[in-house]
């Protein structure tokens, strides 16, 4: 990068027959990638991309996944549980320096050499995102375990992910919470609540069943869409609910629910002669 204090000089050897309309910026005149926009630069305000010991490591995967591939940057920080879940679900052991973790996270996300990301060890609590005066995006803390949530809700920040996504609700940035654990108790129900009231968004990964989903991933990647676009990023591959755009569709819904009334009213009528 060049220095400030550095004074720019415009060339003076260009040829003095060059044609006036010729661009003078060649790099002008490069594409951009299909998925950067050229008023917008993703780099600019990283989003911090939190992940807890709770089940389902799959979520931060695929999110980590689109983010990359569509060039962003990523601060990524894993609590200590995290480790054991990875051996757990997927028996594999995830490295604890820096470069070695980035290396692992793009490989299990599919993407080698897009977006940005760096890796923070969980016990580092004087990392960049520890403190409010680094910008960012805000935070994602997905999958999210009940013991996070329980210590977010009361201010406690015992390393660096908690600190990280304290520092987002004293800043009153954007903290995206997806709890993932079934059923709630009464204490989770308070927690999660106490979050919402302090500012936090809550997106349980609870897929829908409207897009059509053919596969695991499918459902998966709703929950991580719904996610994202609490930060306004549109980045996963998903069909959206548009309504009911034919008026077949709703004649249809309109004939099957007469059909489910008749055939109630039958049932009943059959159960009444019976009595």
């Amino acid at each position: 990068m060049t220095s400030l204090a550095q004074p720019f000089h415009q060339p003076t050897d260009q040829p003095t027959d060059q044609p006036t309309d010729q661009p003078t910026n060649q790099l002008a005149d490069q594409p951009l990638h299909p998925s950067v926009s050229p008023s917008v630069n993703h780099a600019q305000r990283p989003l911090i991309l939190g992940v807890t010991g709770a089940s389902g490591l799959i979520y931060a995967v695929r999110a980590l996944k689109f983010l990359l591939a569509a060039d962003y940057a990523i601060e990524l920080v894993a609590s200590k549980s995290t480790y054991m879940v990875w051996q757990a679900e997927e028996n594999l052991r995830m490295p604890v320096e820096g470069l070695q973790q980035e290396q692992f996270w793009r490989q299990q996300a599919g993407v080698s050499d897009r977006g940005q990301l760096r890796c923070h060890p969980w016990g580092d609590v004087g990392a960049n995102i520890a403190s409010g005066s680094f910008r960012t995006r805000g935070m994602l803390v997905m999958p999210c375990s009940m013991s996070t949530v329980g210590k977010l809700a009361a201010g406690l920040s015992s390393d660096l992910l908690e600190r990280a996504a304290d520092v987002q609700l004293k800043e009153g940035r954007k903290l995206v919470i997806v709890p993932r654990e079934t059923p709630f108790s009464l204490i989770h129900l308070r927690n999660l609540t106490t979050l919402a009231e302090a500012g936090a968004r809550i997106v349980p990964a609870i897929p829908a069943w409207y897009h059509q989903p053919q596969s695991i991933e499918d459902l998966i990647d709703f929950v991580v869409a719904r996610a994202l676009d609490q930060f306004e990023i549109d980045c996963v591959p998903l069909k959206r609910w548009q309504g009911h755009l034919e008026t077949g569709h709703l004649e249809t819904g309109h004939l099957e629910t007469s059909q489910l009334e008749t055939s109630q009213s039958e049932t009943s009528q059959s159960e009444s002669e019976q009595g």
